[in-house]
């Protein structure tokens, strides 16, 4: 008995579609640890929480102490993501070392604020 052709495309079609998936969803990079930023590696009188008004969102800012900027900037380095760091800028934001977060909600920068604060 022989198989339709029409059969051994679809079975092929199939198959390859399948290799495609597998090849796409076990070839991801990790994502690595998120980094936990320690309230000793923040200069504590600088956290701000702000409102924007006009968007209705909430800022987070803060400034890192000289030793949390430099285990951030390695944390972003060792990552990969961080494909803008050159040397300019990394000589230029280890000066001024701030960071930003924005929230949709009160209660998440308040929650971040929380964590960056030594209680």
């Amino acid at each position: 008995m022989s198989e339709r052709p029409d059969y051994n495309l679809m079975h092929n079609t199939l198959t390859f579609i399948l290799a495609m998936l597998c090849m796409a969803c076990l070839g991801q990079p990790q994502k690595p640890p998120a980094r936990v930023i320690l309230p000793e590696d923040v200069v504590q009188d600088r956290i701000k929480l702000v409102k924007c008004t006009t968007t209705n969102t909430f800022l987070v800012e803060w400034t890192y102490t000289e030793a949390g900027a430099k285990k951030t900037l390695a944390s972003w380095e060792a990552d990969g993501a961080h494909y803008w760091i050159t040397p300019e800028w990394k000589k230029g934001w280890l000066k001024h070392r701030s960071q930003r977060e924005l929230f949709r909600t009160r209660s998440a920068a308040e929650e971040l604020v929380g964590k960056l604060k030594k209680k």
